[in-house]
């Protein structure tokens, strides 16, 4: 039972009505290399205000051309 509050926790932290927060990409994964890879790993993750938050890939090979 103690797993699943904290679970529940873990998940109601991400959530924030009006701020934008680097915690709501946790859960996000990218695929680099073949291999899904969580965000933070291949990016920098920055809040400028309460609603925009910039990612900057870390090397070329991040990003795909279409």
């Amino acid at each position: 039972m103690n797993k699943a509050v904290e679970a529940v926790r873990n998940e109601l932290s991400r959530i924030r009505t009006g701020k934008a927060t680097t915690a709501l990409l946790d859960m996000v994964k990218v695929d680099y290399y073949g291999t899904p890879t969580p965000i933070q790993q291949v990016g920098n993750i920055s809040v400028h205000d309460a609603h925009l938050l910039t990612i900057y890939a870390l090397g070329q090979k991040c990003h795909r051309d279409d």
